[in-house]
């Protein structure tokens, strides 16, 4: 929990996190796994009102809000309510947690917001859509980072909740660790980091061609 990153560490930012607790992830050592991730990132950011805030959502069949922007001011006392999080189990409906995150999370203001969710699986809902939850999240300027932690999580999906290509990632329980530098890019710029990862990809190409 001591790795700090340097990036935006002093940015005005609304972080919520959204972790999947559904059957899919088979055993609550990998429900432990998430939310030590989850706290790693929490750690690397600058906590506190005028700083960023974060909210910590789990689900399966329906979503549970362990706290919500500006409930604790500093980060050990999310980290003892983290711990204290139960396994649900149950199936996967990660439209209806996008959307209770619509509504009880991310509601007014004008700061800039972020949405990390880690699933396991195909959702059982419908996640984005012409009016689906993730499609009115993105409206209201929220950028969606979509984790997948195993061989059940579609990618396809995955790239229909996250806010562009660049801002999904395909990882495993036990790998997570590895990820947390560069999913903290991506939550510090968002769409723009996305973008630079597919101009960078773009630039290889070139290099390779020409």
């Amino acid at each position: 929990m001591n790795e700090h990153f340097t990036e935006c560490h002093q940015r005005r930012l609304d972080l919520a996190f959204v972790v999947d607790g559904s059957d899919n992830i088979k055993h609550k050592v990998n429900f432990r796994r998430m939310l030590h991730f989850v706290k790693t990132l929490i750690a690397s950011f600058d906590v506190r009102p005028r700083g960023v805030r974060v909210a910590v959502v789990v689900y399966s069949r329906r979503p549970h809000l362990l706290f919500n922007l500006g409930s604790y001011r500093r980060p050990r006392n999310m980290f003892r309510r983290i711990d204290r999080a139960r396994y649900m189990g149950g199936s996967i409906k990660t439209g209806v947690a996008l959307l209770f995150v619509r509504k009880k999370v991310f509601r007014v203001g004008s700061r800039p917001k972020v949405c990390v969710i880690l699933t396991s699986g195909k959702s059982r809902d419908l996640v984005r859509g012409t009016k689906g939850p993730a499609k009115v999240l993105m409206g209201q300027g929220v950028d969606i980072i979509a984790i997948g932690v195993t061989r059940t999580a579609k990618h396809s999906q995955l790239k229909e909740m996250a806010s562009s290509r660049g801002l999904v990632f395909n990882t495993h329980f036990k790998l997570l660790p590895g990820i947390a530098r560069i999913v903290k890019k991506a939550i510090c710029n968002g769409r723009c980091y996305a973008l630079l990862l597919i101009t960078s990809f773009c630039l290889y190409i070139t290099m390779l061609v020409f």
